[in-house]
Formats: structure tokens, sequence, C-alpha cells
């Protein structure tokens, strides 16, 4: 979205929608217009931008603020190829549309991507905490582990 999301009436934090035109949400034609993704390569979201949007994303802010970067990673993306955001005239909501696939949908088509790789990364924080060890730290064999797993490989 490269700040389209912003741009496009902060598509990404409207969520779903109780309209639905076609299986997934409307489509391109009548009363549509296709919107124009102005990508500024210098964009760079605020705190406040990136908060709500991890909010909507369902992080927990607090808990996982370390993992904040991925929301403003999120943000910053560029949508896929074939994706462009549609907003309906008569409604002013805004919706994000496949012109190679037909798939429509009222979710930005990054989103699941990056609630994806947070989920991810909360898992992996939390089974590191498990073992006693602080999130950055990379788990390392010790010399009498190393040695067991040179010995337990096939020859």
């Amino acid at each position: 979205a490269g700040g389209a999301a912003a741009a496009a009436g902060s598509g990404r934090g409207s969520g779903g929608s109780s309209m639905a035109d076609a299986p997934g949400g409307p489509v391109p034609g009548g009363d549509v217009i296709v919107l124009h993704e102005d990508v500024n390569p210098d964009y760079e979201p605020t705190d406040a931008e990136v908060l709500e949007y991890a909010e909507w994303m369902d992080f927990d802010v607090e808990g996982d603020a370390d993992l904040l970067w991925i929301a403003r990673e999120g943000l910053k993306a560029p949508f896929p190829e074939d994706w462009r955001p549609c907003k309906k005239v008569s409604t002013g909501e805004v919706f994000y549309f496949n012109f190679e696939t037909g798939e429509s949908t009222w979710e930005h088509p990054c989103d699941v991507m990056y609630r994806t790789k947070y989920q991810h990364h909360r898992t992996r924080k939390q089974m590191q905490q498990q073992l006693g060890r602080t999130p950055s730290s990379a788990p390392q064999l010790g010399a009498e582990e190393r040695t067991a797993a040179e010995a337990a490989r096939p020859a």
C-alpha cells in the first residue's frame, strides 16, 4: 500500500462490511471506481498509524511492542500484482479487486500475510520465553550438544 491504505480512507482499518454485491464483495463497474495507487517511496507511517493498524490486526500492542515493526512493514507493503483498491461511489466504501482472477475482498490483500507473520513471530517469541531465552537469542548448541549431534549423524 506504500501509504495507499491511508490515502484510500484507511482501507485497512475499515475492516469488513455488510455489503456484498458479489461473493467476496462488489466488482468494478457502474457504481464502482478504481482508485489510483499513489505510492510514495518515502512514506513512513506515524506511530499512531502503526498502533491503529496493529490493533485492527489483533496484535497485542502492549505485550508485543517489539513486534510492531511487522505492522509498520504491512502499512508500507505495495499491493500484490493485479490487485487494485476500488471505491463504491454510493457508500464510499473501499474494497480490493484482483483484475487477473476476478476476486474481491474488503480486507487489504496483504493483511492475511502480515497477520500470519505476526502470529509466527509471536509464537516463536513465546516458545523462546518458555525455554528461558530472550526473544533475540538464537538457539546455540553447546559443546556437548554438538558432540552428541555429530555422533548421531549417519556415517
